[in-house]
């Protein structure tokens, strides 16, 4: 799983565990090369194809300056509106 596709689209691991329904200390060991439990990979590997299509559509990254309290709103719309598009 190539979890550098967070990075590229700007999202942060504590709003990735919050899609994903993990904590952020799940994600963080996931980054670094822990494995992955069986019943979060389908998930994650969805999540993490939506997302890089998303950021290819250049729906993603968050734009600069986006107030923490909006982020995940404006990752859910965009990972919406890519799901929409296909």
């Amino acid at each position: 799983m190539d979890f550098t596709i967070l990075t590229n689209a700007g999202i942060r691991q504590t709003e990735f565990a919050l899609f994903v329904g993990v904590s952020k200390i799940a994600v963080y060991k996931w980054t670094k090369g822990g494995g992955v439990d069986k019943r979060h990979a389908e998930k994650i590997n969805k999540l993490l194809s939506t997302i890089k299509g998303a950021t290819d559509d250049g729906m993603l990254p968050i734009p600069a300056g986006t107030p923490n309290d909006e982020r995940v709103t404006v990752i859910k719309k965009a990972l919406v509106k890519h799901l929409r598009k296909e």
